[in-house]
Parts: C-alpha cells; sequence; structure tokens
C-alpha cells in the first residue's frame, strides 16, 4: 500500500442486548462506519446503507440482521426503534 486514501480499524465482540422486554447475550457486534462497510447482501433485515449523514454526524444507528430483528422485535418493523447494546442507546 503505497498512498493510501483511507484506513480503518475493525473489531468484533459479543455483547448484550435489548428492545423492550427482548434480549439476548453474546450476539456478534461488528461496528463500521459507512467507508468501511461490513454490510452483507441478504442479511439485514431490510437493505438500509449508513448515510454520508449519518457517518459524519456520529449517529447512533445500527444495522440488524433478520434473525436479531425477528427475535427482539417480533411482528414489528424494527426501523426507528430503540435498541440497546450493553445498556446504551443504539
Amino acid at each position: 500500500m503505497k498512498l493510501p486514501l483511507r484506513v480503518g480499524v475493525g473489531t468484533a465482540y459479543d455483547s448484550k442486548v435489548r428492545a423492550g422486554s427482548h434480549g439476548l447475550n453474546d450476539t456478534n457486534i461488528a461496528p463500521r462506519d459507512r467507508q468501511h462497510g461490513g454490510y452483507r447482501p441478504g442479511r439485514a433485515a431490510r437493505r438500509a446503507l449508513l448515510s454520508e449523514g449519518d457517518d459524519q454526524s456520529r449517529a447512533q444507528v445500527t444495522m440488524i440482521g433478520n434473525d436479531l430483528a425477528s427475535h427482539l422485535f417480533p411482528g414489528v418493523d424494527p426501523i426507528g426503534h430503540e435498541l440497546l447494546i450493553e445498556g446504551r442507546p443504539s
């Protein structure tokens, strides 16, 4: 790599997640920014990508997969609802 335009560091960890009265332990969390992606087609509950504005303002936006969405938000569209990761809003 001679002159990289952007460089990022990523990590993944397991954490507790909760939405209302539903929760899961040991959920894999993989923080990403818009430039470094992490979105894998077919895994997100609904295809919605982070916007440039989300990234610039460091918005608390979370993308979740279908399995997590159906467990934490049964019968409800998860978009716009609060998700807690280790007790912090996300």
